[in-house]
Formats: structure tokens, sequence, C-alpha cells
């Protein structure tokens, strides 16, 4: 039976994921509704990916990695920048031109956060983590997946939060239905 990935497998798989739905929507046709349900789709896995990497990723960083606290810190303001561009695209319609350009910086921000992971950050934590540590925090990151991903009190209407659960699941918060 093969070993299941470690926190470091499994967030680049998770990247990998992304990548593919960023394929989708390079290959959608532009103002299509497909395009905005990928657009949809990829902020709903940026999410549940940010949460796994500030849950899991950073306190690891933090213990294992030479000047961890940095690593985290950059690493905050990437999903800053991330979480910002994320709200614009789920401000805009897919007809929108500024949507477009909301996705190419989406692409591009998140693309250069995965390629500071991928060759400076994980090698990093590998060489100073214990292997036990690494696996075990894997087994964390696809607990977490398999877990529901609607909290269990929704964010008031018209919030984020609520926008992003409208997105994903197509439904407004309890109360709000219209």
């Amino acid at each position: 039976m093969p070993e299941r990935p470690d926190l470091i497998g499994e967030l680049t798989a998770e990247h990998r994921a992304i990548d593919a739905l960023f394929d989708g929507i390079r290959a959608a046709a532009p103002g299509s509704p497909e395009r905005k349900g990928l657009a949809d789709d990829v902020t709903a896995r940026l999410t549940r990916h940010a949460e796994a990497e500030e849950r899991h990723l950073h306190p690891a960083v933090r213990r294992y990695v030479a000047d961890g606290s940095a690593w985290v810190e950059r690493e905050l303001a990437d999903h800053g920048r991330i979480d910002g561009i994320l709200r614009e695209v789920a401000d805009r319609g897919p007809e929108d031109p500024l949507f477009t350009r909301s996705l190419v910086s989406l692409v591009e921000e998140v693309s250069l956060h995965v390629l500071e992971e991928e060759e400076r950050l994980f090698p990093r934590l590998r060489a100073g983590c214990p292997p036990d540590v690494l696996r075990d925090l894997g087994g964390r990151v696809r607990a977490d997946r398999r877990a529901p991903a609607v909290p269990v009190s929704p964010p008031p209407h018209g919030t984020w939060g609520a926008r992003l659960l409208r997105a994903v699941l197509g439904t407004a918060p309890a109360g709000k239905r219209r």
C-alpha cells in the first residue's frame, strides 16, 4: 500500500489542482458563465488551501525553519493580496473587462506564491522538520478536507463570507433567501 503524502505532498497536490482550474479558466470563453463558475471554484479552493496553510504549514514553519516567523509573515502578506484579488473577482460579472484583468492578476499572484513555496520554503521545511511530523500534518490536511466546508453559523448577508457561500453553494445564508 503506497504511503500517503505528507504536508508538503498534500499542499503540492493542491497547487496542481489549482493550476488545473487556472487552465480551465484560460480555456473558457471570455465573458462566459463557464469562466465565472471556474472562478468561483478556484475561489473556494484557494480559500480552503489558505486555511490549511495557516492552520498546519505556518506553525510548522515557525517551529522548524530558520527565520520561520519572517517566512510566515511573507506568506500571510501573500494571502492578503490574493484575498483582495478574490474579492475583486467576486464583485464583478464575467462580462466586465475588469473581471478578466482580475483573473490575470490572480493567476500571476498565486503562481508567484506557489513558486516561492515549492522552490524555497518547502525544501527548508523538509530539511528541518522531522518526517513523522510532516506525515502527521499531511493527515490533518486530509482530515480537514473531508470535514464539511460550510461554517456552523453563516456570516451576515452581504459579507465576503456570505458571497463565497452563495458562489460555492448557490444559496444565501439562512434567513436571507430571495
